[in-house]
């Protein structure tokens, strides 16, 4: 029986023929296997989901009969698992969930493996006079303290 330690080699070759990362691997007791995956430059294609999968399949040879292989990318919503979907991510909106509950949003400016910054616009009283101004507004968030990042979509 094949094992996720097993797996995971093939599911690298057959990864870095398309240029891509891997976000997240399963092997199920019932013999499904899940990789999920994505480009560090735009968005993966169906066509690339498709090469990835036959190449995880030829790897396995006979023994692929007895695996459902499933290849597709994470998901719009889905949280950051790795490095890389942090890196990608680097000038888009993202919402930061810390410990404690605190939640963050705003930009990823800044992602340099043990802490990210968030950049954003922020209302604050005028330095002199009354009324409120724009300031931006860095907050440096510790990867230690982030429970989840993803996505911050606007339609």
């Amino acid at each position: 029986m094949l094992t996720i330690n097993d797996l995971r080699p093939i599911v690298a070759e057959a990864l870095a023929s398309q240029n891509a990362f891997l976000v997240d691997l399963h092997l199920s007791m019932d013999g499904r296997i899940q990789v999920y995956t994505d480009l560090e430059v735009g968005h993966i294609s169906i066509q690339s989901l498709k090469m990835i999968n036959r190449a995880v399949e030829s790897a396995l040879g006979d023994d692929s009969e007895q695996y459902g292989i499933e290849v597709s990318s994470p998901g719009m919503f889905s949280p950051f698992k790795v490095e890389s979907q942090y890196r990608k991510a680097i000038g888009r909106t993202v919402k930061v969930t810390a410990q404690g509950g605190r939640v963050e949003q705003g930009t990823l400016e800044e992602y340099d493996g043990e802490q990210l910054v968030l950049v954003r616009e922020v209302r604050v009283p005028k330095t002199i006079g009354k009324g409120k101004m724009d300031a931006v507004e860095r907050i440096a968030l510790p990867l230690s303290e982030v429970v989840e990042t993803v996505l911050e979509f606007k339609f």
